[in-house]
């Protein structure tokens, strides 16, 4: 399946000459040549009419010229518990949200706020990394500076593939941040080959971009993706998608294994599936034995001093 860039239509290989279907941008499907549709995109931008959400449809659908076919996936695989990542300095399992962990564009680690406001109080002044004590200026998950150091450092980083480099400029496109400017495209384009790499947060975000634009097919495939890479987030949103269409046993899967995560939200799920008689409740306190396990793990007084979610003294 490729995207038309003139009816911005997701078709199969059938639809396209074969010299059509080996272009990596601007295609036009049998349809559109025959009718001598000319590619939306092109003609959009050169009259500058385009809305703002135009201009992001428009970006949105020539970046997915380059998405690849989606891949089958096993249950075996999708059902298998993941791996999560941790912080490097501490040790702890990062935490699901992405303004909780900060990327190190010097080194390319992604370490944990606790870990980044402890060396930032330690070496008051200079803020050097705490991995590789390289001094960076202006560290902020989920982005980083838009300095010229630190953006030459990033781009280092996304020229070697770094997966995680390549979702923070993805990020910084999408938001028009840090001196660069705004480009959806761009946006949509770093997020899909961050997703290629395996980027659990790049495939969580398309996910939720092809559910806002009503492709469920596709929206399942990238959050499965992001599932298997230990995206807890993803995982809720397939038990959702399973509950909804009446699959309450796969629902079931992925609520457990996101609550053995650590995500309260499925943990509400599977307390109201015990009580219609869906779990026992020994199975449930076991789930909810975990969770709270889990939970606990990721927690640490620096952690929530960088948050500034609690009053401590110093």
């Amino acid at each position: 399946m490729k995207v038309c860039a003139a009816c911005s239509q997701t078709l199969p290989r059938e639809n396209f000459s074969k010299k059509q279907w080996q272009m990596k941008q601007q295609r036009r499907c049998k349809g559109c040549i025959a009718d001598n549709r000319e590619v939306a995109t092109v003609n959009l931008i050169r009259n500058k009419t385009l809305s703002g959400r135009e201009a992001e449809d428009v970006a949105w659908a020539l970046a997915l010229a380059t998405e690849e076919p989606m891949k089958e996936i096993l249950d075996d695989d999708l059902f298998r518990k993941p791996h999560e990542e941790e912080c490097p300095i501490c040790l702890s399992t990062l935490e699901f949200d992405v303004n909780s962990k900060v990327y190190m564009s010097c080194c390319g680690k992604l370490v944990c706020i606790g870990c980044d406001y402890g060396m930032s109080r330690v070496e008051d002044g200079e803020d050097p990394c705490p991995f590789c004590r390289t001094t960076t200026i202006g560290k902020k998950a989920p982005t980083i500076t838009g300095m010229d150091g630190e953006l030459i450092k990033l781009r280092k980083r996304i020229d070697a593939n770094d997966p995680v480099a390549i979702f923070v400029m993805a990020n910084m496109y999408r938001g028009g941040k840090h001196g660069l400017r705004q480009d959806k495209r761009k946006a949509f384009e770093y997020m899909l080959r961050s997703a290629q790499l395996g980027n659990a947060d790049a495939n969580y975000d398309l996910g939720c971009t092809h559910c806002n634009k009503g492709d469920m097919t596709k929206a399942t495939y990238y959050w499965s993706l992001a599932a298997m890479h230990g995206h807890a987030g993803a995982r809720h949103n397939l038990g959702m998608h399973e509950l909804n269409n009446k699959n309450p046993s796969r629902a079931m899967q992925h609520f457990r294994l996101a609550a053995e995560q650590g995500y309260t939200e499925s943990m509400y799920n599977i307390k109201d599936m015990k009580s219609t008689g869906f779990i026992s409740e020994q199975e449930c306190d076991e789930i909810l034995k975990a969770h709270k396990e889990v939970v606990a793990g990721k927690k640490s007084d620096q952690r929530d001093r960088a948050r500034g979610i609690a009053d401590f003294s110093s």
